[in-house]
């Protein structure tokens, strides 16, 4: 009997082997080409990282923040940090700036082994009467084939493969509630530190935690107050309380202060539904009973943020057309495979009527706390501020068609049920290959940013054969670009640079960022705005329209969906 469960445990590992790999190798495999650019917020990120790394300064000077200003978004600090040490690895590139978030995303694979092992251990069906069957629930074969659907899913992909902070504070989302888990099961108090430990560090790494993790830890203290203030634990309870304390201290004004609250100011639904508000004011301004009761602007923000809640879990975005934003999953299909569907629905049967009660409401106080920050927030539904739900949904399918295999009697018609599952699960996978990394990779790539590279690539080799280089700002941010894909000195950029100039390069603006008084370059003394007379220049096709005639033609920079994004010239 020990041989045996020695060599059942043996084949559990080697298949959680093979899992990890896979997942591993879906997520790094040409991490640094596929997203085609890096968008934005990305190099950004990673250049801040690079700053960090050589100067322990940001790009604006400022030592070791716990917000980078970046473009006066003020981004979290974790990932940034956590980038420094890949970029000091693997230098300044694409694939450091991808690096952290697909390894937390492996690691989330692997973590949801662990938590489906323990949230189903000693569960069995035995007084199941629905299903008129007997028989015990093996949790290492639901956890294998929970991380098995993480590790193909399209919407985890997607946010592991690019240096989205959220991915990483998903990882540690799932290491703290395991961890909190198993210290209610286990009793070991090292269990419940660090689990404390990382629900503080989260903090640090992405805003919609800000929203889910007070609910969420308010809830589990709750649901497990019994266990947490027993005359054996209390102790260990206030030790923890006080790490996730002091671990957070730092943080808690920097959340509240205008630069913490800085970008929640710009998605919120208060600040963004004045538009609905001055509607409903208007009809209920016409009078009646009615219109009255029906659009009162006290109702507004509630009737948003509930809409918004619900479109979360609309079977369209999760399993049609998935999120309108082209950076936040494959175009055709949607964040869940469709198939997933019905063994989803049994799923949450099963966890209704079958777990320990109070594993059951951790799992549903997860599950309907997870799209909050996304309901308070526009636009929706949003696959990113949704992300913390993961990966309950995957763990949802792995119990369903574990459920529906054990249901079948005869081994003939199991050996079918394997068959055809084998064939539908591949199928829709290489069919998301297919959409992921050929479709999706064309029609999304003004999404993140695509050209830019192309144009540094064109630009930097010339600089030294210019007086001064203008780019365009049409496209938003120009500058960070410059100094990523440059390599450009954090030191030189922090003393006498800035977002408008560094080096012999100057940006020009946009319509819609208005900073500093900058816009498009249409129309514009180009030698004067550059300050000199022999210039490269990079132009929209908008604004080169408008300034060809200043302007010798060069070369047309296209993107990889066939589009011209920049046209440069330069002085005659």
């Amino acid at each position: 009997m020990a041989i045996f469960i020695t060599n059942k445990k043996k084949i559990i590992f080697f298949c959680l082997g093979l899992i990890i790999l896979l997942a591993a190798f879906l997520r790094f495999y040409n991490i640094s080409k596929v997203p085609v650019s890096l968008y934005w917020d990305e190099a950004a990120s990673t250049y801040n990282a690079y700053s960090i790394a050589l100067t322990g300064k940001d790009e604006y000077g400022t030592p070791f923040p716990l917000l980078f200003r970046s473009f006066d978004d003020y981004k979290a600090s974790g990932n940034i940090y956590l980038t420094a040490v890949a970029v000091s690895l693997f230098g300044l590139n694409e694939f450091s700036a991808r690096f952290t978030s697909a390894l937390a995303g492996t690691l989330t694979v692997l973590l949801t082994f662990y938590l489906v092992k323990d949230l189903l251990m000693d569960t069995n069906l035995e007084d199941f009467k629905l299903f008129k069957r007997k028989f015990t629930i093996n949790n290492e074969i639901i956890a294998l084939i929970s991380s098995f659907i993480l590790a193909i899913s399209p919407w985890h992909i997607q946010f592991s493969r690019t240096g989205f902070e959220a991915n990483v504070a998903v990882a540690i989302n799932v290491a703290a509630i395991w961890l909190f888990m198993r210290y209610i099961r286990f009793k070991k108090s090292w269990l419940f530190i660090i689990s404390m430990f990382l629900f503080a560090l989260n903090f640090y790494f992405y805003r919609s935690i800000w929203v889910f993790s007070p609910l969420f830890l308010i809830g589990i203290f709750i649901i497990f107050f019994q266990e947490l203030s027993a005359k054996k634990r209390i102790i260990i309870t206030i030790v923890g309380i006080f790490v996730f304390t002091t671990v957070l201290a730092p943080f808690i004004p920097v959340m509240f202060s205008s630069r913490g609250m800085t970008r929640a100011s710009q998605v919120d639904v208060f600040s963004n539904s004045t538009q609905q508000q001055i509607q409903a004011a208007n009809r209920r301004a016409q009078g009646g009973i009615v219109n009255k009761i029906i659009y009162n602007q006290r109702l507004v923000v509630p009737e948003i943020i509930f809409t918004n809640y619900i479109s979360n879990f609309s079977p369209q975005f999760l399993f049609i057309s998935g999120d309108s934003n082209g950076r936040h999953g494959p175009r055709g299909m949607g964040l869940l495979y469709i198939w997933e569907i019905p063994f989803i629905l049994l799923g949450l049967y099963f966890i209704i009527f079958k777990i320990k009660k109070k594993y059951k409401l951790v799992f549903f106080l997860w599950l309907l706390t997870a799209p909050l920050p996304a309901a308070v927030s526009t636009p929706n539904p949003h696959a990113l501020r949704d992300l913390n739900i993961l990966p309950l949904p995957q763990i949802l399918t792995g119990v369903g068609l574990y459920l529906v295999y054990q249901l079948i009697k005869q081994i003939f018609f199991k050996r079918i049920f394997i068959i055809t599952m084998t064939v539908i699960i591949v199928g829709f996978f290489v069919n998301y290959l297919y959409l992921y990394y050929t479709v999706t990779a064309r029609i999304t790539a003004a999404d993140w940013a695509d050209g830019y590279k192309q144009l540094t690539e064109y630009m930097i080799p010339r600089e030294n054969e210019y007086q001064k280089l203008v780019v365009s700002g049409h496209y938003w941010q120009p500058y960070i670009y410059f100094l990523f894909y440059k390599k450009y000195n954090p030191v030189l950029y922090q003393k006498y640079g800035n977002k408008t100039a560094f080096g012999k390069y100057v940006f020009g603006g946009t319509e819609w960022d208005k900073e500093q008084g900058r816009s498009e370059l249409d129309n514009v003394n180009l030698q004067e705005f550059a300050g000199a007379k022999h210039i490269l220049v990079a132009l929209s096709p908008q604004e080169y329209a408008a300034d060809k005639s200043q302007l010798h033609y060069l070369k047309s920079i296209y993107n990889h969906a066939g589009q011209i994004v920049f046209i440069v010239g330069n002085t005659q």
